[in-house]
């Protein structure tokens, strides 16, 4: 069991530890000259042969906060410690915000220097402490470190607690996120740190990260004794041995379980939570400093479900990307804090969602979705949870299974036995491995079969269509590799055949001509003589010579196929003619010239009506978004994958 101490700056932190174990934790020369602590202190307790606490010691001045974060990461339980003569400080309060925003769960009050205070005082600072809990009812100690008063019953609490705790499973890969390197003589090299996930033992293969580095370890000393091997939880020191040199380790790095495939990242997607008592709200974009593991990163905050230029509250919270400085290494799960640039004020902290955050689409609803899952409190319920979501129209049910796994830190027992457990089908494409719902494949299959089918209605004198032009019709939307899949399977079943490099269904025999084909290469021909000035249906019946009914019959097969799409039930248009509309409003915006309708009517040179019509259908595709009399453009690769016919 691991408990850590907070609170202000000589407020008895490190006496109170030598009290309850007769370590002093203030080891270096520096320490015991200003006498305070400035490096993380450790000391353990034996409890019983079976027993042992561990202490870890916490610097209690501000500048050293990011030291007590690598500190308390992973502990099981804090005491807040607070001088009687004293009271309350700022750094008490600071402290207390950071333990709740760090997940710390437990959280145990101590009053010290109690010998220096008369029962009035103690009981005005018992009542303020008590504040600091929302006014539940909490228990507290009163000890004094000069006289010994309290602490024989503050240690037998503790040695209650150390013997029934259960320690966590060591689920997931071995991480450690290392907060010390030194040379020890006759050993060599040594790391420190609190191991975040699974478990370690002699000689085990590692590598560390983000640097890609293979170590290997040599010797283990866990809660300070010689140990064969540690877990998730426990205070370690590992001789590591390999092509490295004292220096090119980092505190922040990650010793990891090698062949983990760890995320190593530049951007993570988090759920943030401001402080009530933040002094400024968070502005989009803002330059902010990421406490996470034993690292400190600089970043920048992009709001993901706000627009650009506005801002996070105090006591509120939002999806955020933080895009970091120099690349770093999380999983789903991990904690973090966060400080203004100039690292002077704690504003809020939270959890990470995805280490693997895309440099584009941060808000579209598909990945909205994806964080929401991401947000749930196993790797199976939130697996379950992405199979199972209704996407948006054109958006695809594939999840990246390999992120999927190395995001949560998943060992191989682990995904194997999650993929066992849920109704999977899934696919392989250059590497990686995919999975959806057995009903999101099978409604793909549909959709794919029923695009081949009007192809070869359109074109039943041909003996079959090419397997990329197929792929073609049926993206966007579908992740790669998963239409080569599907239709994979259908050969297999014999539901498609393959002739001369053509695909067609099994049945399917190739007839002359026909006379949809001779109609649709009429329709088309007007269509394209019209340019940007897209023909009404009735237009294109009284040029054509065709029944409208007759002009919508082949209009509608054509936007099956994707060689046409319908902006409404009265204008259709060809994939060209699209794609020259929405290069001008890139254009437009790329000088920044406002997307309105009167702006776009001029540049396209037509009527009010017809600019109205292509404006709404770019919103419609999410090409664009509507903001007042204004269009922003959302989507600025769309046209390209959308309009490629």
């Amino acid at each position: 069991m691991i408990i850590a101490t907070a609170g202000h700056v000589d407020h008895g932190k490190t006496s109170l530890v030598r009290s309850l174990t007769g370590i002093d934790t203030d080891r270096l020369a520096e320490e015991k000259r200003r006498g305070l602590s400035i490096n993380l202190g450790f000391a353990f307790r034996q409890v019983d042969p079976q027993t042992r606490l561990g202490f870890i010691d916490v610097p209690g001045h501000a500048r050293f906060i990011n030291t007590m974060i690598a500190g308390i990461s992973g502990i099981d339980l804090a005491l807040l410690v607070v001088a009687a003569d004293d009271g309350v400080m700022p750094q008490t309060r600071e402290h207390m915000d950071i333990l709740r925003l760090l997940g710390v769960s437990e959280i145990l009050p101590v009053l010290t220097r109690i010998d220096r205070v008369d029962s009035a005082r103690l009981n005005t600072v018992s009542a303020e402490l008590q504040t600091l809990f929302s006014n539940e009812p909490q228990q507290q100690f009163t000890v004094s470190n000069t006289s010994g008063e309290g602490i024989a019953k503050l240690q037998s609490y503790l040695d209650d607690r150390a013997r029934t705790h259960r320690p966590r499973p060591p689920a997931g890969n071995f991480r450690l996120p290392i907060d010390r390197a030194f040379v020890l003589k006759g050993a060599g090299l040594v790391v420190t740190g609190t191991a975040a996930s699974g478990e370690i033992v002699l000689n085990q293969a590692l590598e560390l990260l983000p640097q890609g580095i293979p170590l290997r370890l040599r010797s283990l000393r866990v809660q300070d004794s010689k140990a064969d091997s540690g877990q998730v939880g426990q205070r370690c020191a590992l001789n590591i041995s390999g092509p490295i040199k004292q220096a090119q380790i980092h505190r922040g790095d990650v010793l990891a379980t090698a062949g983990a495939r760890l995320p190593v990242t530049e951007r993570f997607d988090a759920q943030l939570t401001l402080l009530d008592n933040a002094p400024f709200a968070l502005k989009h974009l803002s330059p902010v400093k990421v406490y996470l593991g034993s690292g400190r990163y600089a970043a920048r905050a992009f709001l993901i479900n706000r627009a650009t230029g506005e801002k996070l509250s105090p006591g509120r919270e939002a999806l955020v990307q933080f895009i970091v400085d120099s690349p770093l290494t999380c999983c789903r799960g991990d904690r973090f804090l966060l400080r203004d640039d100039s690292e002077t004020i704690t504003l809020g902290g939270g959890v990470v969602l995805d280490p693997l955050a895309p440099r584009s689409k941060k808000s579209n609803p598909r990945r909205l979705l994806f964080l929401e899952a991401m947000g749930r409190e196993t790797a199976g319920e939130a697996l379950r949870q992405l199979i199972d979501s209704i996407m948006p129209p054109g958006e695809n049910q594939a999840v990246d299974l390999d992120a999927f796994r190395s995001s949560w830190n998943l060992r191989e027992e682990e995904y194997e036995k999650l993929l066992s457990e849920l109704p999977l089908r899934c696919f392989s494409f250059e590497n990686s491995t995919y999975g959806m719902s057995e009903d999101a494949w099978l409604e793909v299959t549909s959709h794919i079969l029923m695009l081949l089918d009007g192809w070869q209605q359109d074109h039943r004198d041909e003996q079959g269509i090419k397997p990329a032009l197929l792929q073609g019709l049926a993206q966007p939307g579908n992740a790669k590799g998963l239409v080569r899949a599907v239709l994979t399977e259908q050969l297999r079943l014999g539901t498609l055949q393959l002739t001369r490099g053509l695909l067609h269904r099994a049945a399917h025999k190739p007839k002359p001509g026909t006379a949809e084909q001779q109609r649709w290469h009429a329709i088309a021909s007007v269509m394209k003589q019209s340019g940007l000035n897209l023909p009404l249906v009735s237009e294109l019946a009284t040029t054509t010579g065709l029944e409208k009914a007759t002009v919508l019959q082949i209009l509608e097969q054509a936007v099956r196929r994707r060689a046409a799409h319908k902006l409404n039930e009265q204008r259709y248009s060809l994939p060209a003619a699209l794609r020259q509309y929405a290069e001008i409003g890139l254009k437009m915006a790329a000088e920044e010239e406002d997307i309105t309708v009167v702006n776009y009517k001029k540049r396209i040179d037509s009527g009010r009506k017809l600019a109205i019509e292509i404006l709404e259908y770019f919103d419609l595709i999410r090409f664009t978004r509507r903001n007042g009399d204004k269009r922003l453009i959302i989507d600025e690769t769309l046209p390209e994958r959308l309009f490629n016919n």
